[in-house]
């Protein structure tokens, strides 16, 4: 059942057309720095979400030095959303 719900969300919420290169890459480095920034500042944890490419990127403030993670694991990318 779980995995039939994952199916129908990464059909609903992963893009379908091919990624424009030269746009979204610049798009996406952007709101990564954003992201990190927004972490940074607040003391949070920020997920950025890439749904064109299945990919999430994590980024994470000091409060990551309070939470049993390696540095490695502060800068978490996966291929999934």
């Amino acid at each position: 059942m779980e995995s039939e719900n994952k199916k129908k969300l990464n059909k609903n919420l992963i893009g379908k057309g091919l990624r424009n290169t030269m746009v979204d890459l610049s798009v996406l480095r952007q709101y990564k720095q954003y992201a990190k920034a927004y972490a940074e500042i607040h003391n949070g944890i920020v997920v950025l979400s890439d749904l064109t490419a299945n990919w999430s990127y994590t980024y994470m403030g000091t409060i990551a030095e309070r939470l049993p993670l390696s540095l490695t694991e502060r800068q978490l990318e996966i291929n999934s959303i």
